[in-house]
Formats: C-alpha cells, structure tokens, sequence
C-alpha cells in the first residue's frame, strides 16, 4: 500500500450517513465498475463519477462535491474541500 494515498485523519463516526453507505459496501463482490464524467449541472463545478455495480444487483455512485463556489482568486489550493458524494440506486435490491 505504500503507493496509495495516505489517511492523515480518520473520518469514521464524522458522518453517519456517509459510514452507512460505506458500511453497506463491506463484503460485497464487484461485478463491474464505470468512470466517466457527470451531467453537467449549471452553476456546479464538472464532476467525475464512478459506478460500482455489485454481484447481487447494488448499484453504488460517486462522485465529488466542492466548496470551489466560495473560492475567491487568492485562495490557496490547501484551503479548497473536496467530498465523496455516495448515491445508491434505489431501484436494486437492497434499497
């Protein structure tokens, strides 16, 4: 794991929602897995989402969400936040 990037600070119980959908990925099996980049929304940054397609039909997506809109011209990049944004299709089974 040394090419991996490093977790500087553990996040678990800072979102409850976000641990259960993290949680609800635990154990299974990836059928397959889709990058591609998101609908266009207007006045929200473009976006990169993955899919994960599970074995027993879950269909999971991610993708990011910003604080670019606050971000004036003298902002330093280390000041700017990035979130996952995780979205379960509510049409698969365990839904």
């Amino acid at each position: 794991m040394s090419k991996m990037p490093k977790i500087v600070k553990d996040l678990t119980g800072d979102n409850h929602l976000i641990d259960e959908d993290i949680k609800r990925m635990e154990g299974k099996t990836v059928k397959q897995a889709i990058r591609g980049t998101r609908e266009s929304i207007k006045g929200v940054h473009e976006s990169e989402v993955l899919y994960i397609e599970f074995t027993d039909g879950d269909i999971l997506a991610i993708d990011t969400g910003s604080d670019l809109i606050q971000i004036k011209s003298k902002t330093k990049p280390e000041e700017a936040h990035i979130d996952f944004m995780f979205t379960w299709d509510p049409e698969t089974p365990s839904s």
